[in-house]
């Protein structure tokens, strides 16, 4: 009854409609406003909320609707901004099989690879991704060869993680090749995001490489790529990887401009990771500038951040900073016992790079501490 007068005197109120109608004895009725509303949410960076209409939908729609893998897509897509990564996976996964079309599917494999790569399951991320691209296959069409380049880039990122490094520009610059080929206009916002991402992973794996000057210009060149795009993930992701350049190179005010700019971009759609990273790494910073206190409380924001999304990989970057913290800080023991834990979530990451470099900052904890065995046996893991 409240929902039939909310819609007669306020159509507009889509949200408390939807909610009177989910919370009614007939929640069926509530699925075509509950979706609105949804969106509604989504424009406008409320993501966390619109999942709750999200899955109050996929819950009522019935099987067989055709409403159900777009709407399990705009959830994940949300999953995704906020976080929320393995739930955003278990929402695509029942329906990877629901895709009438090679190009729906390989769609969805690809997104279901993307959340569970970025949730920390690298080798089920790539297993998908692989199979969006070979469905995709001999699939033609402009917005075809954006989603390939999308599961491209994801590829580049996961072997850069993986310390592939060969493999991961190979796949960059195939993607670069193609765009470049486009005969469409370069203008196309969502090939220019690709572009940005395309670039900010290439920047990466220079970083990583420790070729700097080359990593700058192409940060900037991504930047640029992006630059009338509006706030994504992805260009916060990109700033924040140029300020970590901007520390390595003793530049530390650029970097503080970055990690600012890039809080800002996050901050505008609930990007609970990207937040958390960026505060990871200004307690570094702070660390390094001889700032305790300023250190510590940028930890605990990190772990709030983190506590609110389910990424196995923002936890271990987390733990690799607090580690770093400890170590600039002199605080050896403590330093040690989160390295040591930072250490055993990036051998089942399979990040070799970063493990590396804990297992070495492990090392000189255990130096500090007077403890030169398993010193020794830090350093000596880390050259395997």
């Amino acid at each position: 009854r409240v929902a039939l007068v909310l819609a007669e005197r306020e159509p507009a109120a889509t949200r408390e409609i939807a909610q009177h109608w989910l919370e009614s004895d007939q929640p069926a009725r509530a699925l075509t406003v509950a979706i609105e509303a949804a969106r509604e949410l989504t424009r406008g960076h409320e993501d966390r909320t619109a999942l709750r209409f999200y899955s109050a939908v996929l819950e009522h729609l019935p099987a067989g609707d055709s409403r159900r893998l777009p709407i399990a897509e705009e959830a994940a897509n949300a999953c995704l901004r906020t976080g929320e990564l393995h739930r955003g996976a278990s929402v695509l996964e029942p329906l990877l099989g629901e895709a009438t079309t090679r190009r729906d599917s390989a769609r969805i494999h690809a997104m279901a690879g993307v959340l569970r790569h970025r949730g920390g399951d690298a080798a089920k991320g790539k297993g998908y991704l692989e199979k969006a691209l070979r469905l995709l296959q001999d699939v033609r069409g402009a917005d075809v060869t954006k989603e390939r380049l999308w599961a491209e880039s994801e590829l580049a990122e996961i072997a850069v993680n993986a310390g592939d490094y060969a493999r991961a520009e190979s796949h960059c610059r195939r993607g670069l090749e193609t765009i470049a080929r486009r005969r469409e206009p370069r203008g196309d916002p969502g090939v220019r995001r690709v572009e940005m991402v395309l670039l900010g992973t290439l920047a990466h794996l220079k970083l990583r490489r420790f070729e700097l000057e080359e990593a700058h210009g192409l940060f900037r060149a991504a930047l640029k790529a992006g630059e009338d795009l509006g706030p994504t993930p992805e260009r916060s992701l990109i700033l924040n990887n140029l300020g970590t350049l901007h520390v390595q190179q003793n530049r530390f005010h650029e970097a503080i401009e970055c990690y600012e700019h890039a809080a800002k971009v996050s901050s505008r759609f609930e990007d609970e990771q990207g937040l958390a990273v960026l505060e990871t790494n200004l307690a570094v910073l702070h660390a390094r500038m001889g700032s305790p206190k300023e250190a510590d409380e940028a930890l605990l924001r990190a772990a709030r951040h983190e506590a609110r999304c389910d990424a196995a990989r923002v936890r271990f970057l987390r733990l690799h900073a607090t580690g770093m913290v400890h170590l600039a800080l002199g605080r050896h023991a403590q330093g040690a016992e989160v390295l040591e834990a930072a250490v055993a979530l990036g051998t089942t990451l399979k990040d070799i790079h970063m493990t590396a470099f804990d297992l070495v900052h492990l090392g000189e904890c255990r130096l500090y501490l007077g403890d030169f065995r398993t010193a020794n046996e830090a350093f000596d893991r880390a050259l395997v």
